[in-house]
């Protein structure tokens, strides 16, 4: 599906057609990953880039990558399988 979007100038900034979709890629995809409509796997994916350099970017930019559970019904339900995995593997 291709979408047509028009930038006005100020916006635009001199960018090209493919500076300015490779841009809107990004934004779209980090707005995405910031409304937890991805995840940081999926953002990885979609930007072409490893785990890590997408970690990286995000981190660059001042983008946190962890998480915090801010509901305590399943922040608990986090630490009980946490808990039971440790426990199901074995220490050597």
């Amino acid at each position: 599906m291709s979408i047509q979007i028009v930038f006005n100038d100020d916006i635009v900034r001199g960018r090209d057609v493919i500076q300015l979709t490779q841009e809107a890629k990004k934004a779209m995809l980090l707005y995405d990953y910031l409304n937890a409509q991805i995840s940081i796997g999926e953002f990885a994916e979609l930007m072409g880039m490893p785990l890590i350099d997408a970690r990286d970017w995000l981190h660059k930019r001042g983008v946190a990558t962890s998480r915090k559970v801010r509901d305590p019904e399943l922040a608990q339900a986090l630490k009980r399988d946490q808990r039971g995995f440790l426990n199901s593997i074995e220490v050597v």
